[in-house]
């Protein structure tokens, strides 16, 4: 039986859709795989009640996907942005899954946020927000299941935040619930070394071995090129699985 692909009108997601189909039937991958690979194992949606400082309430969208925990817990961010919907949290959760997979760590691929603009809340406001999610997702999550990061519009602060509420509901101290904590509250001093500085090595050290004038018809110059651009990486950062190093 062929496979049925799937659509959307979400542009993030046909395109990932899209070019997962396209990489399955390149690497002739198995149909039923490509058929549970094409959808996530969970989808959650949650409503995110709070009282604003006027006495008013609002009620907010939340979203938390898993795409897969084959290869481990889920891992990915959480960003609070007004386009945040359900359809983007399952392109973006795809997506490190993938990138899980080829850097070699054992993670799966997830992704959440809620459907709000951060910047026309008060601090106060916020933090509601935050913990009020976090515990209408708190059944879901764990550092053996799902763990959360900062994405677009969130940090340290909402991590700590998330961190309490689930410590609070589970009557222990979780600090693996989720990564991106500042230092002081079970933080990473690891995390400090973002991926634009991961980059930045790399992009450095690219533009510099281009400038250097290299044998064309050495087949090994590419992989002399991965060599160095491997040793410029900060440590934590480089792949202990690549066969190259």
């Amino acid at each position: 039986m062929a496979v049925q692909k799937r659509t959307s009108k979400n542009v993030l997601l046909a395109t990932a859709l899209e070019n997962f189909y396209a990489a399955a039937e390149e690497m002739n991958l198995d149909e039923g795989l490509v058929e549970v690979l094409s959808r996530p194992e969970r989808a959650v949606c949650v409503s995110v009640p709070v009282v604003m400082d006027d006495g008013s309430v609002r009620v907010f969208e939340g979203y938390r996907v898993q795409h897969s925990t084959v290869c481990g817990p889920a891992k990915g961010g959480l960003r609070f942005h007004p386009d945040v919907n359900l359809e983007e949290c399952e392109a973006l959760a795809s997506l490190m899954t993938w990138k899980c997979s080829l850097a070699g760590i054992p993670y799966g691929g997830g992704k959440g946020g809620i459907s709000v603009d951060p910047f026309e809340l008060s601090p106060r406001e916020r933090e509601m927000m935050t913990r009020t999610f976090a515990a209408r997702i708190a059944p879901f999550i764990g550092d053996w299941t799902d763990v959360p990061a900062p994405d677009v519009n969130t940090g340290g602060p909402e991590m700590v935040w998330i961190m309490d509420t689930i410590s609070k509901l589970r009557g222990k101290l979780e600090p693996g619930v989720v990564t991106g904590k500042p230092i002081a509250y079970w933080g990473s001093k690891a995390a400090r070394q973002r991926p634009d500085s991961a980059l930045q090595h790399v992009s450095l050290n690219f533009q510099n071995t281009e400038s250097r004038p290299q044998d064309s018809n050495d087949h090994r110059t590419g992989l002399r090129q991965r060599r160095n651009i491997q040793r410029t990486l900060p440590p934590g950062s480089r792949s202990k699985s690549s066969r190259y190093q």
